[in-house]
C-alpha cells in the first residue's frame, strides 16, 4: 500500500536512478539542450 501512496513502484536498486537519468536526457532533448 505504501508503494502506491508514494507512487514509487518496486524497482531494483539503481533502477530508479537510471529511469530518472533517462527522463532528464529526454527533457534535455525536448528543450533542445542535447547537442552532439
Amino acid at each position: 500500500m505504501s508503494d502506491e501512496d508514494t507512487g514509487c513502484p518496486d524497482l531494483e536498486p539503481g533502477e530508479l536512478e537510471a529511469i530518472q537519468a533517462e527522463d532528464r536526457r529526454e527533457e534535455r532533448a525536448v528543450s533542445g539542450d542535447a547537442k552532439g
